[in-house]
């Protein structure tokens, strides 16, 4: 998490000038929505969801970040939070804080960083970037969706071969092993490590009895393959960093219920790294198009066909999907269902394509699949409601900015519509009339509404590609030594990157230096006399000013 410093913050001599964080703790209380096959979904299209609660502050201190030095790392520090009904705690990164009735534990790690760094790795790897954090989200653009999908038990011996489950297949449903409900899930047992890219990942190499390693081989034939087994990270954060399967609260439960039954001999304070044998739940990515943001932090979002045609093949799968469900059918008139009818199919203009919209998502949610985008409205649309009735036909078109080459300002060549590259506008926002501020406007009119698009698609692709020629530049920066190329003459010592943050000082020469000694003195007589002679200083002090007569800077 990058918090931005006022510039000179760290220039003042006074404690109480330095830069003080204000840390508030929001709680809300959420409801666990319902998990749906496709068909209690496609029913369930107009009902209200789980409502969400607002936000409301539990806990808050002031956080002071007196101590701190440019690219080390301040180590893990629990600091106290008191309770909003009391006054803010005041606390320090170097362990003191006041005294706090009751308090609540945060555990954090401080690093202080220049610009250079955070732009670099903002874009690049981010904070936590399985939370979309190093990315944006923008109107119009795509993002993923987290769902969750219940596990449960397959129906024929084909599809139990097909996901690549350990055992055989039972008729009876796995035994005990099978789910009462859809809500629970039934408990997938997880497959061994198959390559041994999968066993080094899995953490199982670095237990103390290790079990051994046997290549396998996966049949091509294999589709929505289970996961393997591994060692459960120790924070919830790892676990989203290494991308485990699964969700980390159940796991952590199922593996408490399971110790509470069992009675393990073994000493107590011998810890024991968890493995996670078997899971309930998984999480899918649900492709999906924003269409529209809110201040409570929601958002409406379009899901993919995509997602919808491979539920459409698997209609037993239970997924929890969040929010309000709004879906509109129209009859496909597209060209491509006419191609790809197959002879003697009938009136194929009774083929139905649906547009998904869900309403009220929580934006925590989503994951954001570009780093940089633009927000795209359409004045057409006064809320999403609108968006829906739009047919799917009239939003896309076959143009990629990425292909068009020299091809670019041919018309034959981007004329046409037939649905394979679309752009879904959001409706125009309260705010964004005339008393919003923006840095430059441009008012553009096209014939068509195929220029339109073929606009709108090379602008956003021209500021996606000039982003990232940015991110390659400030690599080369960060790489480029600090000196010169040229052939130093003298022995500077370790060369740093313009990354970090030292001052480098060469001493070029010294005169007047105090000769060494060779020899003891004769008598006590030339004694006094060489020590009543005062030499040079010998010790150099440094001083930096904010110009020439500027005061002096003090780090």
């Amino acid at each position: 998490l990058f918090l931005p410093v006022p510039p000179g913050a760290w220039c003042s001599e006074a404690k109480e000038d330095r830069p003080q964080v204000e840390l508030k703790i929001l709680m809300s209380r959420q409801e666990e929505p319902p998990t749906m096959n496709l068909r209690e979904f496609l029913n369930n299209a107009g009902r209200t969801g789980p409502v969400l609660e607002s936000l409301t502050p539990a806990y808050h201190a002031v956080l002071s970040l007196e101590g701190l030095q440019i690219d080390q790392t301040k180590e893990t520090t629990t600091l106290p939070l008191s309770s909003v009904t009391q006054a803010p705690a005041k606390v320090a990164l170097n362990g003191l804080y006041t005294a706090v009735e009751n308090p609540a534990l945060v555990v954090l790690e401080a690093t202080l960083r220049d610009r250079d760094y955070v732009h670099l790795n903002s874009g690049v790897d981010g904070a936590v970037p399985e939370l979309g954090q190093e990315s944006v989200l923008a109107v119009g653009d795509k993002a993923l969706l987290r769902v969750e999908e219940t596990l449960g038990y397959p129906t024929t011996e084909l599809e139990y071969r097909r996901r690549f489950l350990p055992g055989e297949w039972s008729v009876s449903g796995g035994g005990s092993l099978k789910a009462s409900s859809p809500l629970t899930g039934w408990s997938a047992p997880l497959r061994d490590p198959c390559m041994s890219h999968e066993y080094a990942s899995s953490g199982l190499e670095r237990l103390d009895r290790a079990p051994p390693f046997k290549q396998r081989y996966i049949p091509l034939n294999c589709e929505d393959i289970i996961p393997y087994k591994f060692v459960l990270p120790p924070s919830e954060l790892e676990f989203l960093k290494d991308g485990r399967p699964g969700v980390y609260w159940r796991i952590l439960e199922d593996l408490v219920s399971e110790a509470s039954k069992a009675k393990s001999d073994a000493p107590r304070f011998k810890p024991l790294v968890p493995v996670v044998m078997r899971l309930t739940h998984l999480v899918r990515p649900l492709p999906c198009t924003i269409l529209a943001t809110y201040a409570n932090e929601t958002c409406d979002v379009e899901v993919a066909p995509i997602f919808i045609h491979e539920w459409e093949r698997h209609p037993e799968r239970h997924y929890a999907v969040p929010g309000f469900i709004v879906i509109k059918e129209f009859v496909d008139t597209s060209k491509a269902a006419l191609w790809n009818a197959p002879v003697g199919a009938g009136d194929v203009g009774e083929r139905v394509r649906r547009r998904v919209i869900l309403k009220e998502v929580p934006i925590g949610s989503l994951v954001a699949v570009q780093p940089t985008s633009f927000n795209i409205y359409d004045a057409a649309f006064g809320n999403t409601d609108d968006v829906v009735k739009v047919h799917p036909c009239d939003i896309g078109n076959d143009f990629d900015p990425r292909q068009a080459g020299d091809h670019l300002d041919d018309v034959s060549y981007v004329a046409g519509r037939r649905g394979s590259y679309a752009i879904r506008a959001g409706p125009v926002p309260a705010d964004a009339g005339p008393s919003c501020q923006y840095e430059w406007q441009l008012h553009l009119h096209a014939p068509t509404a195929d220029e339109m698009y073929h606009f709108i698609a090379t602008l956003r692709h021209a500021a996606r590609l000039g982003y990232q020629q940015q991110l390659l530049k400030l690599e080369d920066y960060k790489k480029k030594s600090a000196v010169s190329t040229k052939t130093a003459h003298y022995d500077v010592g370790p060369v740093y990157s313009t990354a970090s943050g030292h001052l480098e000082v060469v001493l070029v020469e010294a005169r007047h230096l105090r000769p060494h000694q060779l020899q003891e003195d004769r008598d006590l007589k030339e004694k006094m006399k060489r020590m009543a002679v005062r030499g040079p200083n010998t010790l150099a002090v440094f001083k930096m000013k904010n110009g020439d007569d500027g005061e002096e800077l003090i780090f």
